[in-house]
């Protein structure tokens, strides 16, 4: 037993090391925003090359035709696709399907996938493990960024506006939404349905036409909190979760709600009332916060080095370290 709690513990220290990093990079920066208004877009520092829409299924496309920059696809050595401006109107701008290679999309601008009444995708990933997104803008596009049945993906500080829907996944597990800015889309920020174990967290979602984020049923829990929701659907009712699996909170904190935001009687910065879900299985968060959470989003570009996406991409099973009292008090977790 002691060597198995060593295990554990050596374990988590290992994922703390690389989150703290990360946080290391964006608590350095003072040009973070909390708050993105919608003409925002994301600052990439290298100027993008035109490229056509990429399309890639299995692993033996991924290729320089393909947009493919670097990489071998290993862990350590993934494959790069990087700073390619694409115009989505005629096909879904970067779609890669059935692969289990490791690979990083990053600092690319996918645009206009609903020109002219197209329906096409901003970035689409389907059966696609082991991989990330990182400092992307994907803009008027159906959806900005769709994930179906796809396991340990980071999708790390991008920009996903004005699409219809700003991120959807569908039956995809062990993944992380971590310091996005989801704002000004027409329908829902973001959408999970028969999903499991995603962590949604550190994100500003702001003003889009309906809810911030939309649960529908899940495979299992999935964990959202330390996001910003300002002005969403209206500004009333900002989240919607049919699911009874999704935790809106830690045991000490949940998520900042621009329509919540007192009272406040004993001043611990915690709302002295849950925030209420719309859906008809009473979900709350039991710890809404009254300020804005710090750090959330992005102002930026972060130019991580490879191996910490992917070392933070093959820890996520671990990433979820949960304390229960009992199955059904939902505010006694403890997540990362």
């Amino acid at each position: 037993m002691a060597i198995d709690m060593f295990r554990h513990v050596s374990r988590y220290m290992a994922l703390f090391c690389v989150i703290a990093s990360i946080f290391s990079l964006g608590v350095n920066a003072n040009t973070i925003s909390p708050v993105v208004d919608s003409n925002q877009s994301i600052q990439l520092q290298a100027t993008l090359t035109p490229h056509v829409p990429i399309y890639i299924s299995g692993d033996i496309q991924f290729n320089a035709t393909n947009g493919v920059n670097s990489g071998t696809g290993t862990q350590i050595d993934p494959y790069i696709i990087e700073d390619w401006d694409i115009n989505a109107s005629c096909a879904d701008g970067i779609k890669i399907e059935n692969t289990n290679a490791y690979f990083i999309i990053r600092k690319c601008n996918v645009f206009d996938g609903t020109y002219n009444g197209g329906f096409n995708y901003g970035i689409y990933l389907s059966v696609a493990n082991n991989s990330s997104v990182q400092n992307c803008t994907s803009t008027r596009n159906s959806e900005g960024l769709h994930i179906w049945e796809s396991e340990k993906i980071t999708v790390l500080f991008n920009n996903v506006s004005l699409n219809s829907d700003g991120i959807w996944i569908g039956g995809s597990s062990l993944n992380i939404i971590f310091r996005n800015n989801i704002f000004s889309n027409t329908n829902t920020g973001l959408s999970q349905s028969w999903s499991a174990n995603n962590t949604i967290t550190y994100n500003n979602i702001t003003n889009n036409d309906k809810y911030g984020i939309l649960m529908g049923k899940q495979k299992n829990y999935s964990y959202v909190h330390h996001n910003n929701f300002i002005d969403n659907n209206g500004g009333t009712a900002q989240a919607n979760d049919t699911s009874e699996m999704v935790y809106w909170n830690t045991s000490i904190e949940g998520n900042h709600w621009s329509d919540w935001i007192s009272p406040d009687t004993d001043q611990n910065g915690i709302v002295d009332n849950p925030y209420i879900l719309e859906g008809n299985k009473g979900a709350n968060d039991s710890r809404p916060l009254v300020e804005l959470v710090s750090n959330a989003g992005n102002g930026f570009v972060y130019e991580l080095p490879n191996v910490y996406i992917i070392t933070l991409v093959a820890l996520i099973p671990i990433t979820i370290m949960i304390r229960r009292r009992s199955k059904h008090k939902k505010h006694d977790i403890w997540v990362w």
